[in-house]
């Protein structure tokens, strides 16, 4: 037999896009228990930094001082109260709170606390009102983490 080229991910031997994908969805990702939701009324970078967010994939001080880089102090800038993270950032803060909180009586809706992404994801699915305006609200709230 004469020499080949084979793509050992599938049977077949021949190489596909897809193959390469589940290979990478597979093994390589990390392992989600809920589905990734993209907002499709805002741009994609929004929803990627949505993305960042939940996974705690932001380079927030917290991480920079984890990987060994030296800065100046690891406290979140807008409240000086606790450790920079994702988690502190966009729902412990005490600034970020304060607007929310405004913004809920923006909307004439009571301020609910919440403690990480799935929480508000969980907290947004649960609200009573017109779809068109739940979704106006849940573009407000992604646009104001941005």
């Amino acid at each position: 037999m004469h020499d080949r080229w084979s793509w050992s991910l599938v049977g077949s031997g021949d190489f596909s896009v897809s193959s390469v994908r589940k290979f990478i969805d597979d093994v390589l990702l990390p392992k989600t228990s809920t589905k990734t939701s993209w907002i499709k009324a805002v741009p994609i970078k929004i929803n990627v930094h949505a993305w960042k967010v939940k996974h705690d994939y932001l380079p927030t001080r917290f991480k920079i001082s984890c990987r060994g880089m030296e800065i100046d102090s690891i406290l979140c800038p807008l409240c000086e109260c606790s450790a920079e993270s994702s988690r502190h950032l966009f729902f412990s803060c005490k600034f970020v709170s304060d607007v929310m909180r405004k913004i809920s009586r923006w909307w004439d809706m009571e301020y609910q606390e919440l403690n990480s992404f799935e929480d508000w994801r969980q907290w947004i699915s649960t609200l009573r009102m017109p779809s068109k305006l739940k979704q106006s609200y849940e573009v407000i709230c992604i646009l104001f983490g941005w």
